[in-house]
């Protein structure tokens, strides 16, 4: 029964480690966005 125990325990912490990610992707998708947003239109306007 112990190893029944040990993979409920092992699919908690992936299950908590994919909503970490999920949660950083949505704060992280827009700034990323965002970043390439302003470095198409000040980068490329000044031709750097």
């Amino acid at each position: 029964m112990r190893s029944i125990q040990v993979a409920g325990d092992a699919y908690d912490v992936g299950r908590g480690l994919g909503e970490v990610a999920a949660a950083a992707m949505r704060e992280v998708v827009p700034r990323l966005a965002w970043y390439q947003a302003f470095e198409r239109e000040w980068v490329g306007s000044s031709g750097l």
